[in-house]
């Protein structure tokens, strides 16, 4: 396989590999990628660029413009390559109207371009991110494993990613709203601020809680988005809608909201109907990794043990503590609704212990209760 240091933007968005890539339809691909980007972090400029490249593409070959629509797009398109592009680039694009379609918006800035001719959904994961970077500095964390991902944001908050999805957040959350962009499938344990409400963006939907948990669904090109609600309320509303900009106005939970146990659906700008709670276990078998939509952390007076089993079987973390010393001691807690540090936090300060949490590990430490 080539190592791609060579190639300009353009050679690498007419590269099958990295097409796969970007359209996000091979998870090795993914992997590949990411891996070459941390060899090679000087070319992520040009990685950019050819991402936006193959949207773009992908965008115009399923657009549908008429015949002289597509004149009066390929005349502007001339015009800028002729501005911009040297003679003997001029004459080698010529000769396929849509790559040259992709040079020009690299010559005046896919950004702008891509903006005015409206040809990509700002409702994309990629746009969302795009325009979120030039409000925070954005981490993102992306899931390639069977078992889920435990993502622990700035807040507090956990976030529970399934195979193949990507979230991404800011560094912090320093305004007066809590944001974060999903694409693909993860459940949300979301630390309570009432002062500062926490947004998800995915696809279409907007999903705005106080501090609860949750579950969306949101695969990229997938015409559905789905959110369950495990815990406390959410509101459920469609993006660039004029409730959106209400939202953003309120710390309320206003319009379509969303109780324990129920699930809505919304397909394109169409929301659905509210479907009927769903009971949840009380129970987890000591033998299989459970989902953690499905199960209640209530402990009475419950061996730590058995306490930190469910944390292992459910988060797939590793807990380490002194089993002889601190085993036995018992709790009594209600956790459902509290994300992974909070549970932690009160699960040790219950057996006088203290946690470090670490490379999908915890490190737990005290003197016991014997």
């Amino acid at each position: 396989m080539n190592n791609y240091v060579s190639y300009t933007p353009e050679e690498l968005a007419q590269d099958q590999y990295f097409i796969q890539w970007v359209n996000a339809t091979d998870l090795a691909a993914e992997n590949f990628w990411q891996n070459w980007l941390e060899t090679y972090p000087f070319k992520r400029k040009d990685i950019e660029i050819a991402r936006q490249i193959v949207l773009l593409t992908n965008q115009m070959a399923d657009s549908d413009f008429s015949d002289d629509e597509m004149i009066e797009l390929k005349s502007a398109i001339f015009e800028q390559i002729a501005q911009y592009e040297t003679p003997s680039i001029w004459g080698r694009f010529r000769q396929n109207w849509a790559w040259v379609a992709v040079a020009a918006s690299l010559a005046i800035g896919i950004g702008l371009w891509w903006q005015n001719t409206q040809l990509v959904s700002e409702n994309t994961y990629l746009a969302q991110v795009n325009m979120a970077k030039k409000k925070y500095e954005i981490i993102e964390s992306l899931n390639l494993n069977e078992e889920q991902k435990v993502v622990s944001l700035p807040d507090g908050s956990s976030i529970m990613l399934k195979k193949g999805a990507r979230i991404s957040y800011p560094e912090s959350f320093d305004g007066d709203k809590r944001e974060v962009y999903l694409t693909g499938e993860a459940f949300f344990e979301v630390a309570k601020d009432a002062n500062k409400p926490f947004f998800v963006h995915a696809n279409q939907v907007i999903t705005k809680v106080l501090g609860t948990s949750f579950t969306i669904r949101a695969v990229a090109d997938a015409p559905t988005v789905t959110v369950n609600v495990k815990t406390g309320r959410v509101a459920v509303f469609l993006a660039n809608s004029q409730e959106d900009t209400q939202q953003a106005q309120t710390k309320k939970l206003e319009g379509l909201v969303l109780s324990p146990g129920e699930r809505v659906v919304v397909e394109e700008s169409n929301i659905g109907a509210v479907q009927a709670p769903k009971p949840f276990s009380e129970t987890v078998s000591p033998n299989t990794s459970q989902s953690i939509e499905h199960i209640l952390f209530e402990f009475n007076e419950t061996h730590l043990r058995d306490v930190f089993a469910r944390i292992e079987q459910v988060y797939h973390l590793k807990v380490e503590y002194n089993e002889h010393l601190m085993g036995n001691c018992p709790v009594t807690a209600s956790l459902t609704d509290e994300p992974l540090n909070q549970k932690l936090h009160l699960i040790c300060k219950a057996v006088r212990a203290n946690y470090v949490l670490s490379e999908g590990k915890v490190v737990v430490s005290g003197a016991g209760c014997e």
